[in-house]
Order: structure tokens, then C-alpha cells, then sequence
């Protein structure tokens, strides 16, 4: 890592030859700290790009983009390839990916669906018929008795 921050400043010493050397430290050690962090040249951008849009003079803000992904590319090493399709856009897959296919082939095991923040409890409930029985007439009448009550509002407010 210490080889990509070492790119970084000979970049930035390079683009900006007089940058001030507060200015030229304060971004070296962002790129430093965030090295981990940072995922794509935007990221680099929304953190050093206001201050070296400063710096630049006569550099556009498509220059300073140019120059965060090269920044990018310095901490992250050869592999990096900052490209709209790798900053999560769009991506072009190498195969067709059939999802129905993918779905029908997961096999889920009692274990993986069993955890102890999910509480299953057995239902065991038995309604007495007797008790249901005598409760049936309760309910027709008060059925009955809503119905009523919405008819006499409906009155009294000039309805039906």
C-alpha cells in the first residue's frame, strides 16, 4: 500500500507542481486514511475534489475526475479498472443468469431456517363445539343489531 501512496503524491506533485504544502500533506494523509475505504474514483473525488479543483487553476472538473480515478487506480493496483460498469451502474454479465433456475436448485435445510429470534410455537388449539354452539345465536343478533344501528344513522344524516 505504502508503493500506492507513494504514486499518489508523485501524481499529485505532477498534476499540481505548485501546490501548497499544507494543502499537498492534508490530501496525502486523506488518501492514506482512507485507503480501505475508498471504492471508486468518486469516492476519491467527493473526498479531495473541491480541494484540488482549487489548486488546479485551469483544470475542468472532468480533468479532476481524470485525476481522482488515476488516484484510484495508484491505491488500488493493477486490477482496478474504474469504469461505469464497475461503480455498480450497470454491468454486463458473462452468462445468462436465469433466476427461476437458481430457486428451484436452493435447497433449504431446517437448520438455516431455525434461529433463536424467531419463537415457532406449536398451535394446539381446540375450540369447544358446545361453547361455539351456544355462541352462534349471540353473534346473528349482534349482526343483526349493527345493521340496525347503521340504518338509523344513515337516517338521521339524510341518507336511505
Amino acid at each position: 500500500m505504502a508503493d500506492g501512496l507513494d504514486t499518489c503524491r508523485q501524481i499529485l506533485l505532477d498534476r499540481f507542481p505548485s501546490i501548497d504544502d499544507d494543502l499537498f500533506q492534508y490530501v496525502a494523509d486523506i488518501l492514506e486514511s482512507g485507503s480501505d475505504d475508498f471504492e471508486s474514483g468518486e469516492d476519491i473525488h467527493d473526498a479531495v475534489g473541491s480541494i484540488l479543483a482549487e489548486v488546479a487553476g485551469d483544470e475542468g472538473e472532468d480533468d479532476i475526475i481524470d485525476i481522482c480515478n488515476q488516484l484510484m487506480s495508484a491505491l488500488k493496483g493493477d486490477g482496478y479498472n474504474d469504469t461505469a460498469t464497475d461503480r455498480g451502474s450497470h454491468k454486463l454479465l458473462q452468462a445468462p443468469v436465469n433466476m427461476s433456475e437458481m430457486v428451484e436448485n436452493l435447497e433449504v435445510e431446517e437448520d438455516e431456517t431455525s434461529s433463536i429470534w424467531i419463537v415457532r410455537k406449536e398451535s394446539n388449539t381446540v375450540v369447544d363445539q358446545r361453547k361455539l354452539q351456544k355462541l352462534k345465536p349471540n353473534l346473528k343478533q349482534s349482526r343483526k343489531n349493527v345493521h340496525k344501528m347503521m340504518n338509523l344513522i344513515m337516517r338521521s344524516k339524510g341518507g336511505k
